[in-house]
C-alpha cells in the first residue's frame, strides 16, 4: 500500500501556510458547538422541570403509567355524563308540567270594605298552563273561583286582577302589585 506523499506534502504545505485561518475556523466551529450544547442542556433542564411539575403528587414516577391511570379514570366519565344528561331530560319531562310560576294579586273587591282581603293567585307551569284561583271577600260571604289557564289565557272570562296575576306569573312570579 503506497501513499502519494506529494499530495500529503501539498496538503501539509497548505495547512502550514494558512495555519491561522485553519485555527480560526476550528475555533469558530468549537464555539458554535458549545453554544448548541448549552442551548440543548438548558432546554433539557426546562423540560425536566416541567416533567417534575407534571408528575408532582403522582404515586408513580413513570409518565406512561400516569397516562394509563388517567385514561382508566376518565373512561367511565362519558357513561356518567350520558346518565346525568338522561336524568336531566327525565326531570325536565317529569317536572315540565309542575307549578313553576306563581303570582299573587291582592285587592279590595268592595271599596266600602276597607282592606285588600280579596286575591287572585296564578299557578302556572313552564308552558303557562295551570289555574288561576280567585277569592272575593265580602262582609256577608266570600266566594272562590278556579279557572283553567292554557298558554296564558283561559276559556273563561278573566277579571283584570286574574289577568294581572297570570301576567306576573309568566314574567317570573313577582309577588304583589
Amino acid at each position: 500500500m503506497s501513499f502519494n506523499l506529494s499530495g500529503l506534502d501539498m496538503l501539509n504545505s497548505i495547512i502550514a501556510n494558512n495555519l491561522a485561518l485553519v485555527i480560526s475556523i476550528l475555533l469558530f466551529f468549537n464555539i458554535v458547538l458549545f453554544v448548541a450544547l448549552y442551548a440543548s442542556a438548558r432546554g433539557s433542564r426546562k423540560l425536566w422541570q416541567k416533567y417534575r411539575e407534571m408528575m408532582a403528587g403522582c404515586e408513580t414516577q413513570n409518565l406512561e403509567q400516569m397516562l394509563i391511570d388517567c385514561r382508566k379514570r376518565t373512561e367511565g366519565f362519558a357513561e356518567k355524563v350520558f346518565r346525568v344528561e338522561q336524568a336531566e331530560r327525565d326531570l325536565e319531562n317529569k317536572f315540565g308540567s309542575a307549578v313553576q310560576k306563581v303570582a299573587v294579586i291582592r285587592y279590595n273587591a268592595f271599596p266600602e270594605m276597607g282592606s285588600d282581603l280579596s286575591f287572585s293567585v296564578a299557578l302556572l307551569d313552564a308552558n303557562a298552563n295551570g289555574v288561576v284561583l280567585t277569592s272575593i271577600y265580602g262582609r256577608e260571604e266570600s266566594r272562590t273561583f278556579a279557572k283553567p289557564v292554557e298558554a296564558g289565557t283561559s276559556s273563561y272570562r278573566l277579571t283584570e286582577e286574574e289577568i294581572q296575576a297570570i301576567q306576573k306569573a309568566m314574567e317570573g312570579g313577582k309577588q304583589r302589585k
